[in-house]
């Protein structure tokens, strides 16, 4: 039998939701039992979920966790392809669900080692919105803290020991579930300096065009609504009609919740919004794609007079001067070269192919044989990308996006972008002497100049 809960973790535990998870396994009579915790802020879009479950359950007994396809998951692998993340239209989410019910049924995956996503669930554990667990199982596995006080990561440990014990954990992949998730957080340019009355603001107005979203071998048509420009954008217009130049742009920086971004790419940016012709948007979301889609949708529809838009990694640190040798090409997109490593010392551009391989293929040059002059590119990641306006316009939305299969990666959002853009007839191009610095566990560039490349005399540095 399954028992569902929504978990709460009182005061006088100190927050303890991993306590609260156990009681609620204690109680359960039997050892062939299930708990089901659904977070809070989640709901299941489907009337017979119950059902639904019960058959995943008696059609894959080598099971002891499962969990569900959702719209708003850390774990990227449990967000089906196509799934628009900022729609929050429940008729919207109740049709996806139905799909996949119909589509999918009682179909579980195996993601205990997650291999095809291409980290292990030590860098990708399930996002627990719904956690379906065998009381037999959490006998040998318990719920247990990542640390005191903290509320997160109970759902990752729970993975993680559930494969050190060979127990496995599937993916109800007919199972939708609908998360909320945060979807109100603040941006850090529309937290004001000082109080302010806040306008009072009507319901969102349709705007009389349709989005089409990607969604299994057809498309999903919703319609577009009416957005009110932020303070950022406001800010914005207000030094671009201040501006002489013939060239205005946009600094996004696609930032997690926690804001987190290396000190020196904070300073460069903020030297640069000091530009007559240049402003920044920090991007606060769960999803790179995400925060990237709503910069490029904020410029389009709120600043006509933007002509590119340059996007940042949070932990890199180009030339001071980037953005003006970048734009020198007038090149319609082009991006400097970023230092990351891929089992060997690379650059994040992989040259022109004329045999013109799968978009999901990605050779890099290797850091040792960059070339000296500008080149053009077949792929590259998306650190320092300077796109001109009209680029964005005739793709159209979504510009970024994750294209997952149930438990494997297939298209990244770098690859998705340059992918369509090839499509939409757009040439990429790379300028290899805009050579940045990548902040990860240490400065790439300095560490991988020492290793790979050679000395006066010929030698590699050792």
């Amino acid at each position: 039998m399954i028992y569902t809960f929504i978990a709460y973790a009182p005061k006088e535990h100190e927050r303890d939701l991993a306590w609260t998870y156990n009681e609620f396994m204690r109680l359960l009579p039997n050892d062939d039992d299930w708990g089901c915790f659904i977070d809070h802020d989640a709901m299941f879009t489907t009337s017979d979920w119950y059902q639904q479950m019960e058959k995943c359950i008696e059609a894959h007994p080598e099971f002891s966790c499962l969990t569900v396809a959702s719209n708003r998951v850390y774990a990227e692998w449990q967000i089906p392809m196509g799934v628009n993340k900022i729609n929050h239209d429940m008729t919207y989410h109740r049709s996806v669900g139905a799909n996949f019910q119909k589509d999918n049924g009682s179909n579980v995956v195996d993601v205990t080692v997650c291999d095809d996503i291409g980290k292990g669930p030590d860098h990708a554990p399930l996002s627990g919105v719904v956690i379906l667990y065998k009381k037999s199982a959490w006998k040998q596995v318990p719920f247990r803290l990542l640390e005191p006080n903290r509320l997160t990561g109970i759902d990752n440990l729970l993975h993680m020991d559930l494969r050190d014990r060979n127990l496995k954990v599937g993916l109800m992949t007919g199972v939708y579930v609908y998360h909320w998730h945060r979807a109100d957080g603040v941006n850090l340019a529309d937290i004001p300096k000082k109080p302010v009355a806040a306008p009072v603001q009507g319901a969102l107005k349709p705007t009389g065009r349709q989005i089409k979203v990607p969604f299994d071998n057809s498309q999903i048509e919703v319609d577009e609504v009416e957005e009110k420009p932020g303070m950022d954008v406001e800010a914005a217009n207000t030094k671009i009609a201040q501006c002489k130049d013939d060239n205005f742009v946009v600094i996004g920086a696609p930032l997690p919740y926690n804001r987190e971004i290396d000190v020196q790419t904070c300073l460069w940016i903020e030297y640069q919004k000091r530009k007559p012709n240049m402003v920044a948007f920090y991007e606060c979301t769960r999803f790179a794609a995400f925060g990237r889609n709503n910069v490029i949708y904020n410029t389009l529809h709120h600043l006509p007079d933007v002509t590119h838009i340059f996007f940042i990694d949070k932990d890199v640190l180009p030339p001071i001067d980037a953005i003006e040798r970048l734009m020198a090409h007038d090149k319609d997109i082009i991006v400097g070269a970023t230092p990351i490593y891929r089992g060997e010392q690379v650059w994040s551009v992989m040259k022109y192919d004329p045999t013109d391989p799968a978009d999901n293929v990605f050779n890099p040059v290797r850091y040792n044989e960059l070339p000296d002059e500008l080149f053009r590119a077949h792929h590259f990641g998306g650190t320092t990308c300077l796109v001109k306006r009209h680029v964005y316009e005739k793709m159209g939305f979504p510009w970024y996006q994750d294209v997952f299969a149930p438990g494997r990666l297939l298209l990244g959002q770098d690859l998705f972008f340059t992918a369509k853009a090839k499509l939409c007839g757009f040439e990429l191009w790379c300028d290899p002497t805009v050579k940045c610095g990548h902040d990860r566990m240490v400065e790439m560039k300095t560490v991988f100049d020492q290793c790979c490349l050679e000395n006066d005399n010929g030698k590699v540095k050792n």
